[in-house]
């Protein structure tokens, strides 16, 4: 018989009721030792608190027992209190589950999935046989001193890293480990104490980048994406004074992350890079993607998005694929670049900046009337029931009308 998978998870915030959630766990995974030499993967999910450490550390230490190849330890605040987890220092506050040191030198682990729980020895681990690393919300380094080096220094065939709100590192460099194939950086929680920083994120090896979510006051810059194929650039800053210098300066940044994945084939960009890319700006210049051939925009066609739109598919002259995903922008992070409003009685998109009362049809003129696109194949999601290209926004019309080698378009 086939040894079982087990996944535990309990959502409720009453401390007796997780404790019982905890010890029916203890027994479950007791009963299947007895019955199965190993169980490949465990996982555990719940409101951590410091008083359930014990339970959480059993139950590590069943799964190293276990011989475990894949772990799944997602631990939330049980207060639900990230401000002020936020504003205590990693040490200093209670909820965070210390990883014991057993651990640390597991040699069956080939996936781990980490979650509030804090590395206090990182020269310690040997994670051998480990190829996907997850690790979320948690401080990962001192202002000058990194962790997350030194813990993938001691996983010498990993092959997937992912980082999901955590902070504590202003420079990411993975020069050393060759393995890497996929990084992924999911937001990072901001000190909004702090000035503006460089985030400097060096990876050679690397063939899939992801960079998502809110990366508040972290000015990124790539280094060394030479073996970069595919990449997913989807981050934004919230709104926020720190947000006001979303100009030139943040052109400029995007203008370096872009010319540094110039051999990227497959790309996919988010709504608030392509509102930012659509600032008039002096120094705002097409992109150097040459080899990209597959492009993914998640935005809306509103005029507002439509430079940013352009900006990229002339950044990109050879791509064959274009996909379009209307999708809305993220209420915090909602940044009226022109100062758009909607005159309902006449239907039309107002530019308060210009004065500008000309619809869509009539500013689809600052644009050339034949670039003469290349695309192969157009798709384009979230036009709403009944879409077809008859009644397609005047802009989507116009990328149509401007390709010279249409074979497939698909519109929902």
């Amino acid at each position: 018989m086939k040894s079982p998978s087990l996944a535990f998870k309990c959502k409720t915030q009453n401390s007796s009721s997780v404790q019982e959630f905890l010890n029916s766990v203890t027994k479950t995974v007791e009963n299947t030792q007895e019955q199965f030499d190993a169980i490949p993967k465990l996982s555990l999910e719940f409101p951590y608190r410091h008083c359930f450490e014990s339970d959480v550390t059993r139950f590590v230490n069943q799964a190293v027992k276990s011989n475990v190849q894949e772990l799944n330890l997602i631990l939330k605040n049980g207060d639900h209190n990230l401000n002020a987890f936020l504003q205590r220092d990693n040490h200093d506050f209670h909820d965070i589950f210390p990883l014991p040191p057993f651990l640390k030198w597991n040699s069956f682990l080939e996936k781990l999935n980490l979650s509030m729980c804090s590395f206090d020895s990182v020269q310690e681990i040997k994670w051998v046989f480990l190829k996907e690393l997850k690790i979320g919300h948690i401080c990962l380094g001192t202002e000058n001193n990194s962790y997350i080096e030194k813990i993938v220094a001691g996983c010498p065939v990993l092959e997937v890293l992912e980082l999901c709100s955590c902070w504590g590192f202003n420079k990411l460099n993975f020069d050393n480990l060759t393995t890497l194939n996929k990084f992924v950086l999911n937001g990072i929680w901001p000190d909004y104490e702090k000035d503006c920083e460089i985030l400097t994120i060096s990876a050679p090896s690397v063939k899939i980048l992801e960079i998502l979510g809110n990366i508040d006051k972290m000015n990124l810059v790539l280094e060394n994406m030479g073996n970069c194929v595919e990449a997913k650039i989807d981050y934004f800053w919230t709104y926020g004074e720190h947000n006001q210098q979303s100009g030139g300066c943040s052109i400029n940044i995007l203008q370096q992350v872009f010319n540094t994945l110039k051999d990227v084939q497959i790309l996919t960009c988010g709504t608030w890079i392509i509102e930012i890319m659509s600032r008039k700006c002096e120094t705002n210049v097409p992109f150097d993607l040459q080899k990209c051939n597959s492009l993914t925009l998640h935005t809306q066609v509103e005029y507002r998005y439509q430079r940013g739109i352009l900006h990229f598919i002339e950044s990109c002259p050879n791509v064959e694929t274009l996909i379009i995903r209307a999708s809305r922008s993220h209420p915090k992070c909602e940044i009226c670049i022109y100062d758009c409003v909607v005159d309902d009685s006449k239907g039309l998109i107002v530019d308060d900046s210009s004065n500008d009362t000309a619809t869509h049809e009539i500013r689809r003129s600052e644009y050339s009337e034949n670039l003469g696109f290349r695309f192969k194949i157009l798709k384009i999601f979230g036009c709403g029931e009944g879409a077809h290209y008859g009644n397609l926004p005047p802009f989507l019309k116009y990328l149509v009308d401007n390709a010279n080698c249409w074979k497939k378009i698909v519109i929902e």
